[in-house]
Parts: C-alpha cells; structure tokens; sequence
C-alpha cells in the first residue's frame, strides 16, 4: 500500500537591499574607537567624539578586547566608512590618530588636553541640547591653517575630508545647528579641536523683535499692546 506524499510548497527568499540617496553613500563615514589602557574618561571622550561625527558614524559601535584595527578595517568598505578615529592611551600620553581608508595618509597627534561634553554642559548658563542639532552634519570652520608648510595643508584637507562638504546654493540654512572649529596655533605648534551649537539670529532687527520672530513667548504685563513692547 503506497502513502501519499507530502508535497512542501518552496520558499524563496530574497534580499532586497534598499538603495540608498547618493549624498549618503559618498559622505565621509567613520569609525571612532579607543585602543590601550582601560579609561573611563577615554571611553566617554571616545563618544563624545562620535557625537561629535554624527550623523555619518557607527554610535553605537560595540568594542570588544579582542579587536583589532584590521577588523574595523575589514568592514570599512562595506559600511562606506572613508576615516577612522583611533585614541590610544599608554602609560603616560594619549594619542589621537585620523586614519584614512583605504590607503592612507594618516596623522598622529598627542592629545594634550580635553575636557568632555558634560563637564561644558555643567558650566554653561545658557544650556542648547537637542538631538535635532545631530540629524545633520556640522559645519567646519578652518583658523590659520593657510601658512607655508606641506604638514599644514595636509592638516587641513584631513580635517574637512573628515565631513561632507556644503553646497552653499543648494543648503538650507536652518539645518546647519553646529559647527567645529580647528585652529592652529604657530606659536606652541598645537591644533585646538572645539564643537559648538549655532543659531540663526536675524540681523538688524531690535531685541524685541528678534524674540517674536524667533518664537520666544515675552512678557507683555507691562504693555498695553505688542506695539508697546515692540517700540520700547
């Protein structure tokens, strides 16, 4: 007596990979990582870096002791990362190093000091946190990078490969909320690394209008009217 079959329907999969917009695709993309002694301080400077590099960099890129940098390497090309951001603490120095991949150059500096995100938080008066200001790629402002000197021009040309550029024509004003500035001193040959929020204030408009205009509520107890408030 013969059993009857089973028939299994087949299943196929596949993988559709979503195509991602150009401007994604060829922006600077990096990898931030820490090698060396264990540091808390370097592990939270190690973010605040990354923070710094969004949104075009690997946040929640989960170290493990056994990595190496040819690992990082190896996934480069399939993460379009184009630099890596390697802090390195021995004994007695740190080290910061800007890697660009795949072939190079490098540059190595020695971190002489730094101080971190939320020790600048706790001192500001004013404080300007939102994540809407990381949504976007901060604009890079050059200081005295134009002198003579091959090391400087390779300086610079690392600094602002580091993130996508800006088409004045095209970009909309309104998401550029920071910037981070490099300058470089001649004097003690040190290059000063700062991150800031920005804002757009309009230009040749009375206080008082300036904070109606960028939506701030005032204070109109002591006006009859907003003309008051507006001509005092």
């Amino acid at each position: 007596m013969g059993g009857k079959k089973k028939v299994h329907p087949k299943t196929r999969t596949a993988a559709f990979k979503a195509s991602e917009p150009s401007e994604i695709v060829e922006a600077p993309h990096s990898f931030v990582i820490h090698r060396g002694l264990a540091c808390p301080y370097i592990m939270d400077l190690t973010l605040d870096f990354r923070r710094i590099m969004e949104p075009f960099t690997a946040s929640n890129l989960r170290e493990k002791r056994m990595n190496r940098i040819k690992d990082f390497v190896s996934l480069s090309s399939f993460f379009h990362v184009s630099h890596m951001g390697i802090f390195n603490k021995a004994s007695t120095q740190l080290s910061f190093k800007v890697v660009r991949l795949p072939r190079g150059p490098s540059l190595t500096f020695k971190v002489h000091q730094f101080t971190l995100a939320r020790d600048v938080i706790s001192l500001s008066k004013k404080q300007m946190i939102d994540n809407d200001h990381f949504k976007h790629a901060p604009l890079v402002i050059m200081n005295n990078f134009s002198g003579d000197g091959k090391h400087l021009k390779l300086m610079a040309t690392t600094f602002q490969n580091m993130f996508p550029s800006i088409n004045l024509a095209t970009v909309n004003i309104g998401t550029i909320r920071r910037c981070v500035l490099f300058s470089y001193n001649p004097d003690t040959k040190l290059v000063e690394m700062r991150h800031y929020s920005v804002q757009v204030v309009p230009v040749g408009l009375k206080r008082a209008v300036q904070k109606i205009v960028k939506g701030t509520v005032p204070n109109l107890g002591k006006c009859k009217e907003v003309v008051d408030f507006v001509i005092k």
